[in-house]
């Protein structure tokens, strides 16, 4: 915990020596669990796969070019293992559930920047962590969309002809991930409900004179999450039902259903992205508005 803690404040204080302070730490967490690794037991408890993600954690906010991507990647490689090791067992506590979450989500964006597979224990045990879990459906329902997105992801970047989507399934695929997603947008309007701040109350850095007021960061972070997945999953539609287009121009099209049809998904796509993207970049004051909070922002205001 104190590794990426003072890394953080590092960077609040501008202080170069903390993050020097951090780095030794971080030898230090890892000598202590390399040494816990080689004893199963405690390989398998929770404070052992908590201290590889704070570990990766720390690579996450130190980032210093590939180095710090490579230790990152190698963390989470190295959670997904103890993952495995713990079994089902660990969805019995809410805390191991958690821990499952975080890393399964670490997985999905290392597997996303690296174009490869989802690690076929993370989906396998996805799957049964909602028979574990009633109290929140939407970390449930969420990593079920991201493991689709991860895999469809893997094979529209994989260089194996057998792995080569149509354009025609990439868009089936890709319409359904939209309409997940949008359950989940239409579950999160009643649980995590945002204000629209009026024009002449909004800041001047307010995209368009319209910004977005959240009840928490984390209900921010969610809306935005699935905001930037739809956003993605929209232009691989788009671009496969351009493929398409270029594939079928010489198809004889009597009645036009065709074009109308690519026309509408265009349309569709951008329509989406446009949409996602404006709410955005409308919530970006209200991030901005947290750093006044933090410790930094408090530390200036007390000693002016």
């Amino acid at each position: 915990m104190l590794a990426p803690a003072l890394a953080m404040l590092s960077y609040e204080l501008m202080e170069p020596s903390l993050m020097t302070l951090a780095r030794k730490n971080y030898l230090a967490a890892i000598q202590n669990i390399n040494s816990a690794l080689l004893l199963p037991q405690q390989a398998a408890n929770d404070s052992t796969l908590a201290s590889v993600l704070l570990l990766a954690l720390l690579e996450a906010v130190a980032f210093h070019r590939c180095d710090s991507l490579n230790s990152w990647t190698s963390h989470v490689d190295g959670a997904v293992q103890l993952v495995k090791l713990g079994g089902l067992r660990q969805f019995e506590s809410a805390l191991g559930r958690a821990l499952f979450s975080d890393v399964s989500n670490h997985a999905y964006a290392s597997c996303a920047q690296r174009r490869v597979p989802v690690p076929a224990i993370v989906s396998e045990m996805r799957t049964q962590l909602g028979d574990f879990s009633s109290e929140n459906s939407l970390v449930v329902d969420l990593g079920a969309v991201l493991d689709s997105m991860s895999r469809l992801l893997a094979k529209l970047t994989s260089k194996d002809t057998e792995d080569t989507l149509a354009p025609e399934a990439v868009v089936a695929q890709g319409c359904l991930l939209v309409s997940q997603i949008d359950c989940l947008l239409d579950q999160a309007s009643t649980l995590f409900f945002y204000e629209v701040i009026p024009t002449a109350e909004a800041p001047d850095c307010a995209f368009n004179g319209i910004t977005h007021k959240y009840p928490t960061p984390q209900s921010a972070r969610y809306w935005n999450i699935l905001r930037v997945m739809k956003l993605f999953i929209s232009k691989w539609i788009h671009r496969s039902v351009t493929a398409l287009a270029d594939c079928n121009a010489t198809v004889d099209d009597c009645t036009g259903t065709l074009e109308q049809n690519r026309f509408d998904l265009l349309g569709y796509t951008k329509s989406n992205a446009d949409k996602v993207a404006v709410d955005i970049l409308c919530s970006v004051p209200f991030f901005q508005s947290l750093a006044s909070q933090s410790y930094l922002g408090q530390t200036q205001q007390s000693n002016p």
